[in-house]
């Protein structure tokens, strides 16, 4: 019978650490999750703020890259004009 008292006492023993271990390392993650959710959020809300100026450096970048691709074309003299207006 006390065998059986040591060996229940040690099973609970077992169970209450995994449990305190299982919540410790819940709250770290939780810890965690929760700054980088702010992280994200912060970077969110910058990128949502500079969106007209992101926009016009894209269209500027854009722009750029289609003179530089006329501008080999040109030097190539591989271009072909056709429609009524010449495009």
């Amino acid at each position: 019978m006390a065998e059986a008292k040591a060996y229940a006492e040690k099973v609970r023993q077992q169970a209450a650490t995994t449990a305190t271990l299982l919540d410790v390392e819940s709250d770290a993650r939780l810890s965690v999750s929760q700054k980088k959710s702010a992280a994200l959020i912060t970077e969110a809300e910058a990128e949502s703020s500079q969106a007209q100026n992101l926009e016009n450096k894209r269209n500027a970048i854009e722009k750029m890259t289609m003179s530089d691709a006329l501008t080999k074309m040109a030097r190539s003299q591989k271009i072909v004009i056709g429609g009524e207006s010449g495009e």
